[in-house]
């Protein structure tokens, strides 16, 4: 059976998934920060939250067609846009995005604009 045709809750699990998997790059992050919960400045969440966004830039540069993961690249690739637009402060910030940055943003959104019409229930 292909992923495309599993059920409405995997597809919500998937996507939950993806936003623990940011999360915890997240969090990873600032694994050596040193301090304690509730003093976190603006810079160790933004130097965290770069971070994550790294990683999972790097994951998207994997796949030349634009998706980002390989279990869910639907789900997946959307969350990583999130996640980018995050880090830049949502609307007006790709232009600030790193050149990597903003060619993987434009491939994952001609990814799921051309692949959309491709699957039922889309």
């Amino acid at each position: 059976m292909h992923w495309w045709k599993q059920t409405q809750g995997v597809r919500v699990f998937a996507a939950l998934s993806a936003v623990a998997v940011i999360a915890g790059a997240v969090v990873m992050g600032a694994g050596n920060a040193t301090a304690a919960p509730g003093t976190w400045t603006q810079t160790d969440v933004n130097n965290a939250t770069t971070a994550g966004v790294n990683y999972i830039d790097s994951q998207c540069a994997l796949n030349p067609d634009g998706h980002c993961g390989s279990s869910f690249p639907f789900s997946e690739t959307g969350m990583a846009l999130v996640a980018y637009s995050v880090e830049q402060g949502g609307v007006g910030g790709f232009a600030n995005m790193p050149p990597a940055h903003q060619a993987h943003v434009k491939a994952a959104i001609h990814y799921l604009l051309v692949n959309q019409r491709l699957l039922p229930n889309l």
